[in-house]
């Protein structure tokens, strides 16, 4: 009871122009980008290969850049 009052009052002081920005990774791996973007991992598997797609090595583990993916998509857009 005590925390929930003192999520009330916390909310009640956020100034209403802020904006919040949900936490999220930049990295994914292959099998969630390929479940978030409806493809088979077979198919992200060949577009990691061919270079088609931003990654990053973590460790032994290869990652989706989707930040830089995002950027890249921005800046094709541009170009057309």
């Amino acid at each position: 009871m005590k925390n929930q009052k003192n999520n009330q009052t916390n909310s009640k002081n956020l100034d209403q122009d802020e904006i919040f920005y949900p936490i999220f990774s930049p990295f994914l791996t292959k099998e969630r980008f390929a479940q978030s973007v409806g493809v088979s991992f077979d198919t992200v598997d060949g577009w990691v290969k061919r270079k088609y797609i931003p990654t990053v090595k973590v460790g032994v583990r290869r990652l989706i850049n989707i930040t830089a993916l995002v950027n890249q998509l921005h800046q094709e857009s541009y170009l057309k």
